[in-house]
């Protein structure tokens, strides 16, 4: 069986203590959509239950670093760190974009020595309206078209998952293609297909907030239950 990594990078809409000041009357920002992923660090644990896995998850919200951003891309920072100094940077660098990604090539290359290929799964969630205007997708699965053995791990997920829930949207790679400029793109170019596969899935947050379309225990064990592990 391929070896498994578990990742949520906007686990959390937390911030360290010595950064709050910045965030102070700006809450409702940081525990909106814009400031984490609601529901993806609970659906990451079921997945690390499940698969007695361990999960990698970010620390801090992405207001403070984005950790699915490329880590040399200056737009990893929000406008919430455009008074911080250059040290201020470097250490929020440091401490969580650096740890984060090592951790991961760690894993990659562990999973490859004991049994590859390694399998990544990436996992995020999104809301259903974002910025004014309705999103129809209830699950989208993501992937490198130009990977054919990514695709393929893809394929059968996404048919598994309309074939259990017809009565979902799922959608299969519409954001992401081969030109990305993310971290995924950036582990792409250093662990080769097909020894290295990532799916990234995406949730849509309506499930975990409202119980809708489906309540959220409901499309967990879909989801658990459906994702390839051979």
């Amino acid at each position: 069986m391929a070896s498994l990594i578990l990742s949520c990078d906007h686990a959390v809409c937390a911030v360290p203590e010595w950064y709050r000041e910045r965030f102070r009357k700006v809450e409702d920002v940081l525990v909106s959509p814009r400031g984490w992923d609601p529901g993806a660090l609970n659906l990451g644990q079921a997945f690390a239950m499940k698969t007695h896995t361990p999960l990698a998850h970010g620390e801090v919200t992405r207001l403070l670093v984005d950790l699915s951003c490329d880590p040399e891309d200056p737009a990893r920072f929000s406008g919430f760190v455009d008074a911080f100094t250059e040290e201020q940077r470097d250490k929020l660098h440091d401490r969580y974009v650096v740890s984060y990604v090592e951790l991961l090539r760690e894993r990659i290359r562990s999973g490859l020595k004991i049994s590859p290929p390694v399998h990544h799964l990436s996992i995020h969630t999104f809301p259903r309206v974002w910025e004014g205007a309705m999103v129809g997708t209830d699950i989208g699965v993501l992937f490198d078209p130009t990977r054919p053995a990514e695709t393929k791990l893809a394929g059968r997920w996404v048919t598994e998952l309309r074939a259990s829930a017809p009565e979902l949207k799922i959608d299969s790679n519409a954001p992401r293609g081969a030109d990305g400029d993310g971290l995924i793109s950036v582990l792409h170019r250093e662990f080769p297909d097909p020894d290295y596969l990532v799916i990234e899935l995406e949730v849509c947050q309506s499930f975990f907030l409202d119980g809708r379309p489906w309540r959220w225990d409901r499309v967990k064990k879909l989801l658990l239950e459906s994702f390839p592990r051979e």
